[in-house]
């Protein structure tokens, strides 16, 4: 072979080589992009997703808020219906942030309408005719992992009586 022909034999299989390195660096960047794309795509489906398990929890706790709503305000309008008077009732349980606020809502409603009632199984405490001067009483603590907000409302029920002067002429 001459050396004319084996030149142009080793410049052809560079050719060759470089043309194979370009294909394969196209094909790899054709792949990254697929990836990158479908990667984008999965991200956006994992948001919707994510998106609508938001909402569906919302609604639920919407609804949720709303039935306690209800109950509270049913159990109220029992309690004034079927009230024992003087007495004492407590409750405590761990409830949703909407559940709270469906309570905390119903003893607002009653604070505006002047009469709370509560209702606990059996017992029965009403509230009538609350008076337009409370005192309210607010604490916040935090001690660890643990904080705590207390509410207290309270009020004398004693007749008010007004005093009377006459002369006695």
């Amino acid at each position: 072979m001459s050396s004319e022909a084996a030149s142009s034999s080793n410049e052809s299989e560079r050719e060759h080589a470089k043309a194979a390195r370009k294909a394969e660096k196209a094909a790899q960047k054709a792949a990254e992009k697929a990836a990158k794309a479908e990667r984008k795509a999965a991200e956006k489906a994992a948001k919707r997703a994510a998106k609508a398990e938001r909402e569906a929890e919302k609604a639920a706790a919407e609804n949720t808020a709303e039935n306690t709503a209800n109950e509270t305000a049913s159990e109220t309008a029992d309690a004034a219906n079927n009230s024992t008077g003087a007495g004492k009732i407590e409750f405590e349980s761990a409830m949703s942030r909407d559940e709270a606020i469906a309570y905390f809502s119903s003893i607002v409603d009653g604070l505006r309408a002047g009469t709370i009632a509560f209702l606990r199984g059996e017992d029965q405490l009403r509230f009538a005719s609350l008076p337009d001067q409370l005192t309210v009483e607010v604490s916040a603590s935090r001690k660890r992992d643990k904080s705590k907000i207390g509410f207290e409302l309270s009020w004398r029920e004693s007749a008010r009586q007004r005093l009377s002067i006459v002369s006695d002429d």
